[in-house]
């Protein structure tokens, strides 16, 4: 007997109770740094769309070589100048969540069937969308998206087969 590909949803966690410590946890704002941007929103809202832990936008390093270089240096106001040698290396570059109000971003809403939400997303949407289509595997809702000035992106749907 052949069986026939079906799609299956993997099970989300279930919200805490109100006034739980939990709850709170869920109620608190988080951010998620990607390459090229971030998205801010309650905590709760994340879980419930993406895998804990396994959330599409992993903060990942990034190896940057940077070049040895000479440079000047003077330990106090008219002090003598000494020539200080940098050597060449390779260090791990991450993403980070630019912070202060000019900074916060643009509203989006996040449409799904349990609810919609707003988050604050900096950078290109360019990049928010590849992020959110290359990592469909640790979703658990489909979703949509709103940007602030009215365009909309999506769906979004996890995949998962089950044979």
């Amino acid at each position: 007997m052949e069986s026939t590909p079906r799609f299956v949803l993997p099970p989300r966690p279930t919200p805490p109770d109100e006034g739980s410590k939990e709850h709170e946890r869920w109620c608190r704002e988080s951010s998620i740094a990607y390459d090229g941007g971030s998205l801010t929103t309650a905590y709760g809202n994340i879980v419930q769309i993406w895998g804990p832990g396994e959330t599409p936008l992993v903060t990942m390093g990034k190896d940057v070589n940077r070049k040895s270089y000479e440079a000047k240096r003077t330990n106090k106001i008219g002090g003598t100048e000494k020539t200080v040698k940098v050597d060449a290396k390779t260090y791990k570059k991450y993403p980070k969540v630019t912070s202060g109000l000019a900074a916060a971003g643009e509203i989006y809403t996040f449409v799904t069937a349990e609810g919609d939400f707003t988050a604050r997303v900096t950078g290109d949407v360019q990049h928010l969308v590849k992020q959110l289509t290359e990592q469909r595997l640790q979703q658990y809702i489909s979703f949509t998206f709103h940007t602030g000035n009215g365009a909309k992106y999506g769906e979004f749907t996890p995949l998962a087969i089950s044979l």
